[in-house]
């Protein structure tokens, strides 16, 4: 019997870690400290009413979640991310969901962030460019479309640590 690992359980192995993404440390300008844009995408939003890119949100800050149904630790997130964006409901501030499954009503049945806009890329592509080992990756862009912070991996104490990283990127 042969022993391979789908893209499914290679991204699952890697959903225990909580660290912080090759891109972060990769995209950061030695001379200025600045970190770098985040990868853009378009994909199209799951309730049917067009698609988002992210380069067209700029101008204020967006908290990413990429998760899958079929992701055990993702799926024990999905309440602490509808908390997070339940607590930031009216602030300037973007809550976006990407979800890797390859059918809509998968996400659909899982998700419950009300206060979110839930996209899909049942290919996945959205992800690459974010170097990530795993998910759920979370990650904050700020108002001017450059990287802020991120985690891999479920935590007991996201919405403790993203309102933090919210919080201090509004004042900012």
């Amino acid at each position: 019997m042969k022993n391979t690992l789908s893209r499914r359980q290679l991204l699952a192995a890697g959903l225990s870690l909580t660290v912080l993404p090759q891109f972060l440390l990769a995209g950061a300008s030695a001379a200025t400290g600045e970190m770098a844009l985040a990868p853009d995408f378009e994909l199209p939003r799951i309730d049917g009413q067009g698609s988002v890119r992210l380069s067209d949100l700029r101008g204020e800050p967006v908290f990413l979640t990429f998760w899958a149904s079929w992701c055990p630790n993702c799926r024990v997130e999905m309440p602490e991310i509808a908390k997070l964006s339940e607590h930031f409901k009216g602030r300037d501030v973007k809550f976006i969901g990407v979800s890797l499954d390859r059918r809509a009503r998968d996400a659909q049945a899982l998700w419950t962030a009300k206060n979110a806009t839930l996209l899909l890329d049942a290919e996945g592509s959205t992800l690459r460019p974010y170097a990530s080992n795993g998910i759920p990756l979370n990650v904050l862009v700020g108002a001017d479309g450059r990287l802020a912070n991120s985690s891999v991996g479920f935590s007991p104490d996201l919405v403790a640590r993203a309102s933090g990283w919210i919080d201090a990127l509004l004042k900012s």
